[in-house]
């Protein structure tokens, strides 16, 4: 009775997390950004490693220029999705960086 128990409780916790409500996890070594300003904004989750990339740093210098350091919660980019998208995506045709969440 132990393991049946034991089997249907992992069942019922993997069939909770599949259905969770809220914003999306975020993958082991990425993390995420939102992307525009105000309404017109999208989120994305962006790999750890480009942190290195120069478009990533260029767009990371405008975030610290409009909200400093001490920006909580989510990292916020303030510029135009299609040039976020156009800059990352184009590097993720050669390594796969950046994913939309949308």
């Amino acid at each position: 009775m132990g393991v049946i128990a034991s089997k249907l409780s992992r069942l019922i916790l993997t069939s909770h997390s599949k259905l969770r409500i809220g914003p999306p996890v975020v993958p082991k070594g990425y993390f995420p950004v939102s992307v525009g300003t105000g309404e017109d904004s999208k989120r994305f989750i962006v790999h750890v490693a480009s942190l290195r990339d120069s478009n990533f740093l260029e767009f990371l210098s405008k975030s610290e220029e409009a909200f400093g350091f001490c920006n909580g919660g989510v990292l916020q980019i303030p510029c135009d999705i299609k040039s976020f998208e156009e800059r990352m995506f184009r590097r993720r045709q050669r390594v796969s960086r950046v994913r939309s969440l949308a």
